[in-house]
């Protein structure tokens, strides 16, 4: 979970609207063009269901419902 959140945040430092390069980002291996606002609200979500993951698999803030992934547009 660690290196996933890691890894998310490091994605925005580079790619997002206030990141290094701030144009976003070219994924080829899934034809996946990203810009720089849009990789704000993917890292977002990332964090947000990181989160709700460890809180999760730590044994609090469980409420038995089924989870829902949402993909909000940017």
């Amino acid at each position: 979970m660690t290196e996933i959140i890691n890894q998310a945040e490091t994605l925005k430092a580079n790619y997002g609207s206030s990141g290094a390069s701030g144009r976003g980002i070219n994924l080829t291996e899934i034809n996946e063009r990203m810009s720089g606002q849009r990789v704000d609200v993917f890292v977002g979500m990332l964090l947000q269901q990181a989160a709700k993951a460890k809180s999760i698999l730590s044994g609090d803030g469980t409420d038995k419902r089924e989870p829902v992934l949402v993909w909000g547009k940017a």
